[in-house]
């Protein structure tokens, strides 16, 4: 999973945020709670209003169904502090009620709350709370554009993300390649919808993906939208699909995870994924995911591709989405384009889009 810090008010409170390129709310745990707030980090950091000699009450009570957590709370406003920006009267969500609903995977995370990167729609839901739109109504970044540059493995050291500039030329060569963002309509699914329910993403369309030169090739039928969020560490495809890679790749299944061999890493073949029709290559060294647990030497590495749903769903393995997560923007630095007006003539669309870099 891949953060930064945050702080709220002054002097400022500070909080690890999960990147989420899939949300546009920013939610702040609040120590205004009337229950005992989740325990999966000891302490919890939770904000305090009355510490803050910027803080304004709005007090608007809202309520926000995050990912599989109950949060609920009020608007209020205070200086948000992101690196060296500073956004003067930002409104957020204090969320003093801040609950993980049964079998939330994800919610057993060691950060404090999520960094919304969500596309920049000032009508889009719960946007009023994105700290990206209120920089973009003040006029505060050089350019409406946010980029990324991930680490890749535990020992690469610390990524980059720049508000309103690319990442540092020191992080990436090659060229550009301009992905334009789709207007599909998610697919309704279950195991989709409490992630993906609303607001805008960042979404394009894929339309194959090969392992090897043949070794498994498959090409979407129907229209596939590919969700890009750094906030999923996997890459999630129909389950026969997933099952069918790792099945290949000879990996072994623990739960819900599958892992490899990974001193094997360089017998096995690369992925190709094709979005709107541009070739993105992934090697082992990006599908497998390097981990050491504490106090082991050995190095453990994961298969990436996780089965999202059951084919039943949808009806074999078009089920009209895929989510490239981390695993995938991790092999490249990328620039995500926050403009809503016309783009040039070079674009197929005038909506978002997002740039991807090789490096």
């Amino acid at each position: 999973m891949h953060t930064i810090n945050i702080s709220i008010g002054k002097p400022p409170q500070s909080f690890g945020a999960l990147l989420d390129l899939a949300s546009s709310a920013l939610l702040i745990p609040s120590v205004n709670h009337t229950t005992t707030p989740r325990s999966t980090v000891t302490p919890w950091p939770q904000y305090n209003s009355t510490l803050s000699s910027t803080f304004r009450s709005n007090g608007t009570a809202i309520t926000s169904p995050f990912m599989r957590e109950n949060v609920s709370g009020y608007l209020s406003y205070d200086d948000l502090h992101i690196s060296s920006l500073l956004l003067g009267h930002s409104l957020f969500q204090e969320a003093p009620e801040w609950h993980p609903l049964p079998e939330c995977l994800l919610c057993d995370r060691p950060t404090d709350t999520f960094f919304p990167l969500g596309p920049y729609n000032a009508s889009a839901p719960r946007n009023f709370m994105s700290p990206i739109a209120q920089l973009i109504e003040a006029e505060i970044l050089d350019s409406n554009i946010f980029s990324l540059r991930l680490s890749r493995n535990p020992g690469d050291g610390e990524g980059q993300l720049v508000l309103g500039s690319v990442v540092d030329k020191e992080f990436y060569t090659g060229e550009f390649a301009t992905i334009p963002m789709t207007s599909l309509p998610i697919p309704d699914s279950p195991s989709f919808g409490y992630v993906y329910d609303e607001g805008d993403k960042w979404k394009t369309t894929i339309s194959s993906l090969t392992l090897g030169i043949d070794s498994i090739k498959h090409t979407f039928s129907t229209p596939t939208i590919a969700i890009i969020d750094v906030g999923f560490p996997f890459i999630g495809l129909p389950a026969s699909l997933a099952e069918d890679i790792n099945a290949f790749l000879g990996t072994d299944n623990w739960g819900p995870f599958v892992w490899a061999e990974c001193g094997d890493r360089d017998t096995f073949p690369n992925v190709t994924i094709i979005l709107h029709d541009e070739g993105f290559v992934l090697t082992p060294y990006d599908y497998l995911l390097e981990q050491r647990y504490p106090g082991q030497d050995d190095l453990y590495c994961q298969s990436a591709f996780m089965a999202m749903f059951g084919d039943e769903d949808h009806g074999g393995k078009d089920e009209g989405v895929v989510v490239l997560g981390s695993a995938f923007v991790k092999a490249w630095v990328s620039v995500f384009d926050l403009e809503t007006g016309d783009m040039s003539c070079e674009f197929e669309h005038t909506s978002n889009v997002v740039i991807l870099m090789l490096t």
